[in-house]
């Protein structure tokens, strides 16, 4: 859910927003739509989400995600696989989102409609999901 697979992809949402043209853009417009900021508010408020959001990822992308790939991890799944994203994620945009189809024919996308990167936020938004995770195993 809302994820790059592999190093590059985590740089390409500076690319996005120079495109359009909204580099400056606050964290929390980066992160949510309209719909989805006072759940997310919250969640940035949180005290741990000051820790993680700081040092803590710094350090996670320097020993971890400077090199990660999962993309041949991912052709070698022979199970169902569900890819959610909101098409409003400026973090991971649809194009990174949707590239996964191409390493595993399994993938089954869930584009949730005018949501952030954290799309789950909502109610609704969540009973889609679980609906489509359920009918996975079926």
């Amino acid at each position: 859910m809302s994820t790059g697979l592999e190093s590059s992809q985590w740089g390409l949402y500076n690319k996005e927003l120079e495109s359009r043209g909204i580099e400056d853009i606050s964290r929390d417009e980066l992160f949510f739509t309209e719909s989805e900021l006072e759940f997310g508010k919250k969640m940035f408020e949180h005290k741990s989400w000051d820790n993680f959001c700081g040092d803590t990822f710094d350090s996670i992308f320097e020993s971890y995600l400077e090199d990660y790939n999962l993309l041949k991890d991912l052709a070698s799944l022979d199970l169902p696989i569900l890819n959610i994203f909101g098409d409003r994620d400026l973090r991971f945009s649809k194009t990174v989102t949707t590239s996964f189809k191409q390493y595993n024919k399994n993938i089954e996308d869930l584009e949730i409609k005018n949501s952030g990167h954290f799309p789950f936020l909502i109610n609704s938004n969540r009973d889609l999901i679980v609906s489509k995770i359920v009918g996975l195993g079926s």
